[in-house]
């Protein structure tokens, strides 16, 4: 049985403006009345604990069930991304527990709806969370169509396991680099001679898997020495290069 922690008409009528919110962008929880507002608490497991998240003094926490275990999301507000581009999702969180062996269970995920089934892309998790300071838990995430989303930090620890704190929501854009070649074929020169022949296949995607536009070339490094400077190359296609520079086998 689930209870969601939420005013629905309440939450309309403010969804509209946190749907605005664009990266960098920083959720903060200000006030109880912000967290009443804006931030959705979903209790999975109601029917066995009473616990979940609830306001503390600036921040959220999780009071550690002695009981039974933890099944608790903590929702942000909305916040708009746009395809193509990658953005850094950081929650901030620490544990507090007077045992040296207790862990937490977290995870953090992102979807299009505020709810358990909405947050369809785990960003990162942690079944041994252990920080009694406020640390960044992240990851990288591109959607594929622009749209509306919501980060949701899910709390399943193990009972009697520590009190959980939540801090903030950090979201901004993350570079977006090519993928590594592919193919790649080195050939020594014939009869001992002092040259290597390399082939490759350029990437046609992003490092997140997104399709490429364009590639202005790359730099060829022989150990930490740069050998050669490619200033063109072609979205998916082959290339080559001679390194007749080599003075010594």
């Amino acid at each position: 049985m689930k209870k969601i922690t939420s005013v629905l008409f309440l939450f309309y009528c403010f969804s509209v403006g946190w749907a605005q919110t664009v990266p960098p962008c920083t959720l903060e929880i200000t006030d109880a009345e912000t967290f009443a507002r804006d931030w959705t608490v979903i209790d999975v497991n109601s029917d066995v604990s009473a616990n979940t998240w609830a306001y503390n003094d600036g921040n959220a926490m999780y009071t550690q069930d002695k009981s039974n275990a933890a099944d608790d999301w903590l929702i942000a507000p909305a916040v708009t991304l746009e395809a193509g581009k990658a953005y850094k999702v950081s929650a901030y969180v620490k544990h507090s527990s007077t045992f040296g062996s207790d862990k937490q269970k977290i995870e953090l995920k992102i979807g299009t709806a505020p709810t358990v089934e909405g947050l369809t892309t785990r960003l990162v998790y942690d079944e041994s969370f252990q920080s009694r300071l406020f640390v960044e838990k992240s990851g990288t995430f591109s959607p594929a169509e622009s749209g509306v989303f919501y980060v949701g930090l899910r709390c399943y620890s193990e009972s009697y396991n520590g009190d959980l704190y939540f801090q903030k929501i950090v979201i901004e854009e993350a570079p977006v680099y090519p993928a590594q070649i592919t193919d790649l074929s080195i050939v020594a020169g014939e009869r001992g001679a002092m040259s290597a022949t390399l082939s490759w296949t350029w990437p046609s995607s992003d490092h997140l898997g997104g399709a490429l536009s364009n590639l202005l070339g790359a730099k060829i490094y022989r150990g930490t020495d740069l050998v050669a400077t490619l200033d063109t190359a072609t979205v998916g296609g082959k290339a080559g290069w001679i390194d007749s520079s080599i003075e010594t086998a």
